[in-house]
C-alpha cells in the first residue's frame, strides 16, 4: 500500500523541491548572493531587538504553503473516486482507516520532509558568519502605542543568526500548517469526484482556516501601517517580523496547529469510513 501511494506522490515531490527550492534560491540571491541581507534593529524596553535572514524567509515561505499543500490533499480520495478505482482498494482486504491513513500521512510526510529540509538549510545560511546592511529604527509613540521604523542609519555590520530554538518552532509551525491545509482539503476530496470540484468546494473552509492561520501568524508577522503624525510607513513594536527570541506565541501556535491537524485528520477519517462509494 505506501509503495502505491509513494508512486502517486512522486510527482509532487518533485514539484514540491522544485517551488520551495526556487523560491529559496530567489531569497538567497537578493539577501545574500547579489546584496547583503538588511538587519532591522530597533530599541523595545531598553533592549535592541533585530530580525533575521531565516525568520524573514519563512515569513515569505509561508505565503506559498497554501499553494503547495492544496497539492498534498487535493486528490487524496476524488481522484480514486473519478478513475473508478476506490471499489477496487476497497474490495482488498485493507482497512479504511489505513487506507486513508496511509494516502494522508505519505502527503503529509513527503511535503513536511521538503519544507523541513530547505528550512534547515537556511538555517544554517543563517548561522555562516557574513556582512548585513544593519538599519537602527527609531521608535515613536503614537498615544499609547508604539511605532518603529524611519527614519533610520544604514551601515555594514556582523551578522546576528537566529536562536536555533525560536527556530525549530517556526519550522515546526509552517510543516504543521502544510499538515492541516492538507488534511482539510484532503476531507473536502472524500465528497468530491475530481480536481475542480475538490477545489471549488474547498475553498470556503481553506478560506476561514487561512484566515485564522493569518491571525495567529501575527506573532511572527509584520502588520505595516502608516504613523498618524509623519504619514510615513510604520511598524507596531509588538508586531515587528520575527524577533529573534521570541518563543511564546510560538508555542501557542505549535500546540493549536496540533490540535487542529488532529481534528481534522480524525474527522476525515470517520467520514470517510462510513462514505458510501
Amino acid at each position: 500500500m505506501w509503495y502505491k501511494e509513494w508512486r502517486l506522490v512522486r510527482y509532487k515531490l518533485w514539484l514540491w523541491l522544485a517551488g520551495f527550492g526556487l523560491i529559496t534560491l530567489n531569497y538567497l540571491l537578493q539577501n545574500v548572493l547579489l546584496k547583503p541581507f538588511e538587519m532591522l534593529v530597533y530599541p523595545d524596553g531598553g533592549v535592541e531587538k533585530h530580525t533575521t535572514l531565516f525568520e524573514n524567509w519563512i515569513l515569505i515561505a509561508q505565503g506559498f504553503l497554501p499553494i503547495f499543500a492544496v497539492l498534498g490533499g487535493i486528490d487524496l480520495i476524488s481522484e480514486e473516486v473519478g478513475r473508478g478505482t476506490i471499489s477496487f482498494l476497497l474490495a482488498k482486504p485493507l482497512s479504511r482507516s489505513r487506507l486513508y491513513i496511509t494516502k494522508i500521512g505519505l502527503n503529509s510526510l513527503v511535503l513536511g520532509g521538503v519544507v523541513g529540509l530547505l528550512s534547515l538549510i537556511m538555517l544554517l545560511i543563517d548561522h555562516l558568519p557574513r556582512s548585513v546592511g544593519i538599519s537602527k529604527w527609531n521608535v515613536v509613540k503614537v498615544g499609547t502605542a508604539e511605532y518603529a521604523g524611519f527614519p533610520r542609519n544604514e551601515f555594514l555590520g556582523p551578522s546576528q543568526p537566529v536562536e536555533i530554538f525560536p527556530a525549530l518552532l517556526s519550522i515546526a509551525l509552517i510543516i504543521l500548517e502544510c499538515v492541516a491545509i492538507t488534511a482539510i482539503v484532503g476531507l473536502v476530496s472524500i465528497f468530491t469526484r475530481n480536481l475542480l470540484q475538490t477545489l471549488a468546494v474547498a475553498a470556503l473552509p481553506l478560506g476561514a482556516l487561512l484566515f485564522w492561520l493569518d491571525g495567529l501568524g501575527k506573532t511572527f508577522n509584520s502588520a505595516t501601517k502608516m504613523s498618524p503624525e509623519s504619514g510615513m510607513a510604520f511598524s507596531p513594536v509588538g508586531e515587528i517580523p520575527l524577533v529573534s527570541g521570541v518563543v511564546e506565541g510560538r508555542w501557542v501556535g505549535v500546540g493549536l496547529l496540533a490540535m487542529l491537524a488532529t481534528l481534522l485528520i480524525s474527522l476525515g477519517l470517520f467520514l470517510f469510513q462510513h462514505k458510501k462509494f
